[in-house]
C-alpha cells in the first residue's frame, strides 16, 4: 500500500516543480520591461488579474506605487501605467 501512495504524489510533486519553475508569463515580462523602460528599478509586482499588476518600485531615489497594464502582442507590446513617487 505504501508504494500505491508514493507512486501517486511523485508525479503530483515532479508537476509541481515544473510549474513553479515555469518563470514569469508574457505579462508579467511586458509589465516589467515597461516599467524598466520608465527608469523603475527594485520593481515589484502583485498580480490583480492576468494583464494588471500593482506595483512598488523606485525611480530617482523615490518610491513608487502603482498600477501597469500589459497587453504584450506578436513582437510588440503596450502598457497602460497610473503611479505616485514620494
Amino acid at each position: 500500500m505504501r508504494w500505491l501512495v508514493s507512486s501517486w504524489l511523485l508525479p503530483l510533486a515532479l508537476a509541481g516543480c515544473t510549474c513553479a519553475e515555469a518563470g514569469p508569463d508574457r505579462h508579467e515580462v511586458a509589465a516589467r520591461g515597461s516599467l524598466e523602460r520608465a527608469q523603475m528599478t527594485d520593481i515589484v509586482l502583485e498580480r490583480v488579474d492576468e494583464q494588471t499588476f500593482d506595483f512598488t518600485a523606485r525611480r530617482e531615489g523615490q518610491t513608487c506605487h502603482g498600477t501597469v497594464i500589459a497587453r504584450p502582442g506578436a513582437g510588440t507590446s503596450t502598457a497602460a501605467m497610473q503611479y505616485d513617487c514620494e
